[in-house]
């Protein structure tokens, strides 16, 4: 499972989409400007750990964004509150954010983004060790990702689901099929680390 880090960093590269999507419109203004730093601002204090001065940028940020109808910002911001609130173990919270990001990435069509939000939340009853509705969230996921084309990240869910059931609800042979799609997708695509992978749990299961 990723690491609270390990997002961090993630996040500090989609800075950078975050830039482009202010510099790419026409009406940048100051205010626009002012929520790009703050967002920014955000990410940096929640890698030092400071999560109460993370939030108060996030949603400085978020007041800005709304009021100049910039809503891949007002997501961008929702996502990363759950992020935090995620790593305070306060899951339903940060489920309500989550979803509130993936209700605007879904209206925007932007497909890599409902993917995060998607696995982002299912990551949520994952920690709570809630694994009933962890494979609920991701079998939603593994649609989303057939639906837009999304092989890879079909490949890599199926994974994911193998590794929950082969971990925590001993369901060995669901995790030999969910191995062996994720297995087939990595060979299609070349992929050929996330193969091996898939082949060592597929031997796993096979007693």
């Amino acid at each position: 499972m990723m690491t609270y880090e390990k997002k961090i960093l993630i996040s500090l590269v989609l800075i950078w989409g975050f830039l482009s999507l202010f510099s790419g419109c026409s009406l940048t203004t100051i205010d626009n400007k002012r929520a790009m730093f703050l967002y920014q601002d955000g990410i940096l204090l929640s890698s030092k750990g400071d999560f109460d001065g993370a939030l108060e940028k996030f949603n400085a940020s978020i007041r800005i964004s709304e009021e100049n109808g910039f809503a891949d910002g007002v997501a961008h911001n929702y996502n990363e509150i759950g992020n935090i609130y995620t790593y305070k173990n306060k899951f339903d919270i940060a489920r309500e954010y989550y979803q509130k990001a993936l209700s605007i990435y879904e209206e925007k069509n932007m497909a890599p983004e409902v993917s995060k939000s998607m696995d982002n939340i299912a990551k949520t009853y994952l920690r709570q060790g809630d694994y009933v509705r962890t494979l609920e969230q991701y079998e939603t996921l593994l649609s989303w990702d057939k639906a837009s084309g999304n092989r890879l990240g079909a490949g890599i869910t199926n994974y994911n689901m193998a590794l929950i059931c082969e971990k925590y609800t001993m369901a060995h042979e669901k995790a030999k099929q969910y191995y062996q799609d994720a297995l087939d997708i990595f060979l299609s695509l070349d992929k050929e680390k996330e193969a091996l992978e898939a082949q060592k749990g597929i031997q796993r299961m096979t007693f």
